[in-house]
């Protein structure tokens, strides 16, 4: 484990593997360096990156404050990145993608992004997330209301009730719960995209790095609905994005994340031996599907 300091003096941990161009995953809801698919994709990954795995605020290792805002966590973000060495791709995934576009509207140090299942413009009002969440969960604690918190997020995105209840039964449970008061900061981050509106076609305009974004099918019954209604931003929502691609169901989605990027990188490395310059695969809107170039 590293650590380094963010604008505001929070300690932010993080990890590195393998080595190549440098990748920096941002985790979702309740994800920790631990807990979720970081700690996976980092091992398939480091084949052909440099991946950075780091805690957001708030979480494991990672240091937080008393007062939050969106732009603490981009601070965070751009810490990790300068103390990494500077230019770097980044990975995003649930609210960790709305995160990272946030990020990448801010910061030029990041050179290429892909946004993966960011939450947006839900059309289903029984699936709609209530605002007053927001207002809520900050009341949360480990060792206060933690495990309401916890049960009301996890049946909010579709997990059926009999599967939280079982969860609760698990060694996972308490590991969510020490991380349940950072649940309003995801709130915060996602919630203006969740209200049954289209994103403003403006809205992502200030990301100017190439960003494909994809959203993948979940074999579970009751998150089908919010797959289809809460559809990943197009690239009417992000001018310089490549197409969404629906994926089918599978059991591990994030692995099909981190192939599909390792495959790529693949690509790209190929390309370079024969002498053609990595300009990646383009869609038929001229848009760059991949995120693997070599850092300049």
């Amino acid at each position: 484990m590293k650590t380094t300091r963010s604008s505001d003096g929070t300690t932010i941990a993080y990890d590195t593997a393998g080595s190549g161009p440098r990748l920096v995953l941002v985790d979702g809801a309740l994800c920790t360096r631990r807990i979720g698919p970081g700690k996976g994709l980092a091992r398939l990954l480091a084949e052909h990156f440099t991946v950075i795995n780091y805690g957001r605020r708030g979480r494991g290792d990672s240091g937080d404050a008393v007062e939050y805002a969106i732009e603490r966590e981009v601070e965070d973000l751009e810490a990790v990145i300068e103390t990494a060495g500077g230019n770097t791709f980044v990975f995003g995934q649930s609210s960790g993608a709305v995160l990272a576009l946030h990020a990448a509207a801010r910061l030029p140090q990041i050179t290429r992004l892909a946004a993966y299942e960011a939450p947006s413009s839900s059309t289903t009002p029984a699936r709609r997330p209530d605002p007053s969440t927001t207002r809520r969960s900050p009341n949360c604690s480990p060792a206060g209301s933690a495990a309401p918190a916890v049960r009301l997020f996890l049946e909010l995105v579709g997990l059926p009730a009999v599967l939280v209840a079982g969860m609760r039964l698990t060694p996972l449970w308490p590991r969510l719960k020490a991380v349940a008061h950072t649940l309003p900061y995801d709130s915060l981050i996602t919630v203006e995209h969740q209200q049954g509106q289209p994103l403003s076609p403006d809205r992502w305009a200030p990301v100017r790095q190439r960003t494909p974004c994809s959203a993948g099918a979940i074999a579970m019954r009751g998150c089908e609905t919010r797959c289809r209604h809460s559809p990943t931003p197009s690239p009417r929502d992000t001018p310089h994005a490549g197409r969404p691609d629906a994926q089918p169901a599978t059991q591990d989605r994030r692995a099909r994340a981190s192939a599909v990027l390792s495959r790529r990188a693949r690509t790209r490395q190929g390309a370079s031996r024969r002498g053609r310059p990595p300009g990646g695969n383009l869609n038929e809107k001229g848009c760059h599907t991949s995120i693997a170039p070599a850092v300049g």
